[in-house]
């Protein structure tokens, strides 16, 4: 079986964000046991390819070829990585087993049945591309860094923590020095995607002082676009993209068939305010159903929002919000530094102190603070934070 590399590979945002390092060989062979997945496979199967032309799209013509494609295999099946999904964190292999047909030249390869929801049957939050677009980069880096934008290219921009995206590119400890990282990694992903893919980008670098700590990637398309290629998306141009990037941004997984549902209902603007009015609350832990409850419930705006409603939330933001403050001021308190400078001071002394961490916590003056102090008396009781009780004068 033949190898086109006109064939799209289309991987779940999930499997493009997770952190693995490949080398750039195991890298293609992965994108091309991918490409030959079909949108109405419901299962893996087992792909059987021609050594001779593995070698020929993997740059390999030495007369050993077979030799070193079977350690390239053999080290990708004992290779795993890991997806975060919610609150777990799985850990996957790529290939669940690889057989070399010494007498046909072929080679069978068959992905890991993990891998089922991230590449098989996917409806929504999916990236696609070509083949062509990644079998000639030289750099494992480059393939990745081409994913990881890809992803956004309708959003036309992406930024990343410097720390996150050495993670996500599985190089934590590798060029520390930020120049080294630049030069080799960024700067030649940045030539190669330019020459050889259909996008390309500039760099932007944040910084903290004279420390760069996000770089923000500009996300262009190059002039010559194969006819088809391009991220498969729903959305349109405007608010589209405002919509993608916003779910993408904060890992909302919001399925096509229940967006298209709040769109026909609500309209785009409604639906953008309830997502980022959903971001805001900390709290909440299930955005998406969040998102859903609100919307059918009547919402057009934030401030059109029943009074009782905004009240009960409110009232739950206070109290998470008076809940960690306290907490914060009793660790401080019950540092063992701390409790040694308490020695040698009176009990209205050491509540003056309490109170006025709580001021400069919720910045509030001394009746508000003292409000809050009143409320949670028991726990911030300043003999909490002696090894002697003190007498109160």
């Amino acid at each position: 079986m033949s190898v086109d590399q006109k064939h799209l590979i289309t991987k779940s945002n999930a499997l493009v964000e997770a952190n693995y390092k490949l080398g750039v060989l195991e890298q293609k062979i992965i994108l091309m046991l991918a490409s030959k997945l079909q949108p109405s496979d419901t299962e893996f199967k087992t792909y059987s390819l021609s050594v001779n032309e593995f070698a020929k799209l993997l740059g390999i013509s030495s007369k050993s070829k077979y030799e070193e494609i079977r350690k390239i295999t053999y080290a990708l099946v004992k290779k795993g990585f890991e997806v975060r999904v919610d609150n777990r964190v799985h850990q996957v292999s790529w290939l669940s087993s690889v057989t070399y047909n010494e007498n046909e030249g072929t080679v069978d390869l068959r992905f890991d049945p993990f891998l089922k929801p991230y590449l098989l049957e996917l409806k929504s939050h999916f990236t696609s591309y070509r083949l062509e677009n990644v079998i000639k980069l030289k750099s494992s880096y480059s393939i990745r860094l081409y994913e990881l934008l890809k992803q956004y290219e309708r959003v036309k921009e992406r930024t990343f923590e410097l720390s996150r995206l050495r993670e996500m590119l599985g190089i934590e400890d590798m060029y520390p020095v930020y120049g080294n990282f630049k030069q080799r990694v960024l700067l030649r992903a940045q030539e190669e995607l330019k020459d050889k893919t259909d996008i390309s980008f500039k760099l932007e670098e944040i910084k903290k002082g004279r420390k760069v700590v996000k770089l923000k990637f500009i996300i262009l398309q190059n002039k010559t676009v194969p006819k088809g290629n391009h991220q498969l998306s729903m959305f349109d141009e405007s608010s589209g993209q405002i919509i993608q990037k916003l779910l993408l941004d904060n890992q909302i997984d919001v399925s096509n068939d229940v967006l298209e549902r709040w769109l026909s209902s609500h309209g785009k603007e409604a639906v953008i305010e309830v997502i980022k009015y959903s971001i805001e609350r900390d709290h909440v832990k299930n955005k998406g159903g969040y998102i859903n409850s609100v919307l059918e419930k009547g919402y057009n705006h934030p401030e059109k929002e029943s009074e009782e409603d905004n009240q009960e939330e409110e009232q739950v933001d206070l109290e998470l919000q008076e809940t960690k403050v306290v907490a914060q001021v009793k660790n401080k308190f019950k540092l063992k530094g701390y409790r040694n400078e308490l020695l040698n001071k009176s009990h209205g002394i050491i509540l003056s102190e309490i109170i006025k961490e709580i001021e400069m916590k919720f910045n509030l003056d001394y009746h508000g603070a003292f409000k809050i102090y009143k409320k949670y008396e028991k726990e911030l009781d300043p003999n909490n934070f002696r090894k002697k009780p003190l007498t109160t004068y």
